[in-house]
């Protein structure tokens, strides 16, 4: 019988390694199969949320939402003439631009006259801006706008729309003020019309970074007619044609549909990023952009995790948005907290509902100073007919016999009071208190007339 021979222990070494090779193996599997069952959950969370987009009957598309709109005629599409604008609008001058704006500025609550000088600094960049003046007019004289924004080609294309739109804008208020200036009332209310006619370019896709560019546009818009009204004196046609353009610009003031093309942009990016044709949502061939986020296997799941997020947090945003205003003002201290994934894949959604909320806090201060703006152009149709101010809105309603416009955070009628030489219509804004309009813009939203 032969003695067992005692095998040589290994080097301590090698039985390190052996042992962290195994454990290496081991986690890795482990790895892959937790990605496996995260993404295999993340996608049947996403699935479950298109499906519910869809039952709905909501486009998820930018194919989908471009066959929501109605389209104009050709001969009525003022799109074209608009695309013309941008291209003509003469932004190599941004320096003088900006220096005059500066100056473009006066204060709503104290008298003010510019000098000759800026005058004919206006004069000069108005005529630079001829051309581009001249298509935004005749895009304003068309019924309707088809204009598309380009958002299907990614959002850096589209903000090579944006840019030149703001500046055709600020253009067109240089040629209101100047007009206002020069006393030719007529002339400067129908330059303010064509200002705010030409805000429907925004209208088909309305994206929420869109929708700001709107707001913009539109705020200086109003103050424009506020120089209008305080060193001019328009006809009653000329007003008339006025209020009906404020009238237009508040029908199209559309929140949900901001969120809902907010949504199908969020899941455009999710598309060109990770989502196989097939898998989970069918590539759409409308869509054209870059690819914005990580693609491959292993950021599938992340990025599937964190659309799931953002859809949910846009369903709030659109659910809230079609009870119109108070109730927007009412629902958004309980948006988004909390309700938008998993953590930590959540943490993206949470930072959107914070921008999402000032969005629409600062949509309503702005929608009020568009329907104060809209009282006040049939305030002064009411002093051309009366020559007088009317004692309150209640009588300004019933010499026209229609409802006015309500403050988007109360849902009561807007404040109107006469001051020394002049009054005042505005909201109250989203703290809700009646600051006696001692700062338009900051606490209190509206429009201030001075004799």
């Amino acid at each position: 019988m032969t003695e067992p021979t005692n095998k040589p222990r290994r080097p301590l070494w090698r039985r390190i390694f052996k042992w962290t090779f195994r454990v290496v193996v081991l986690l890795v599997l482990l790895a892959l199969l937790a990605h496996s069952v995260w993404n295999y959950i993340a996608t049947r969370r996403l699935s479950a949320e298109l499906d519910r987009i869809r039952q709905a009957g909501e486009p998820t598309t930018f194919g989908e939402l471009a066959k929501s709109v109605k389209k104009s005629p050709a001969t009525e599409d003022g799109g074209p003439y608009y695309s013309a604008a941008l291209e003509l609008v003469r932004r190599d001058l941004r320096q003088r631009q900006d220096k005059v704006d500066e100056r473009l500025c006066p204060d709503p609550n104290h008298d003010y006259h510019p000098g000759a000088q800026l005058l004919e600094e206006m004069r000069a960049l108005t005529e630079e801006d001829r051309l581009a003046l001249e298509m935004l007019d005749r895009g304003a004289a068309m019924p309707g706008c088809n204009f598309d924004l380009g958002l299907r080609f990614g959002i850096s294309p589209a903000m090579t729309r944006l840019s030149p739109a703001r500046a055709v804008v600020r253009a067109c208020s240089r040629r209101t003020r100047l007009l206002a200036f020069q006393g030719d009332g007529n002339a400067a209310a129908e330059s303010a019309v064509a200002s705010l006619r030409m805000l429907r370019m925004f209208d088909n896709q309305p994206m929420l970074i869109a929708h700001l560019v709107k707001l913009a546009c539109q705020s200086l818009a109003v103050s424009d007619i506020e120089i209008v009204l305080r060193y001019s004196r328009p006809s009653p046609e000329a007003l008339a044609r006025l209020e009906q353009a404020l009238r237009q610009a508040e029908a199209s003031f559309d929140l949900r549909r901001v969120f809902v093309t907010e949504r199908v942009y969020a899941l455009e990016i999710c598309r060109s990023a990770v989502l196989a044709r097939g898998e989970v949502v069918d590539p759409d061939e409308n869509y054209q952009g870059p690819e914005m986020l990580p693609s491959g296997w292993w950021a599938g799941p992340t990025i599937k995790t964190m659309t799931v997020g953002l859809l949910r947090l846009d369903a709030q945003f659109i659910e809230l948005a079609g009870k119109g205003w108070p109730a927007i003002a009412d629902g958004l201290p309980v948006m988004g907290r909390g309700k938008t994934g998993s953590w930590p894949f959540n943490g993206f959604a949470e930072i959107a509902s914070a921008g999402f909320e000032r969005s629409v806090t600062m949509s309503g201060c702005l929608f009020g100073t568009l329907r104060s703006a809209r009282v006040v152009v049939l305030i002064e149709r009411y002093r051309r007919q009366k020559q007088q101010l009317p004692a309150s809105l209640e009588e300004l309603a019933k010499h026209f016999s229609q409802e006015l416009p309500l403050d988007p955070f109360t849902g009561k009628g807007l404040i109107y009071r006469q001051e020394p030489g002049g009054y005042v219509v505005y909201s109250v804004g989203d703290d809700r208190k009646d600051d006696q309009a001692a700062e338009l813009g900051r606490t209190d939203w509206g429009v201030r007339i001075r004799e």
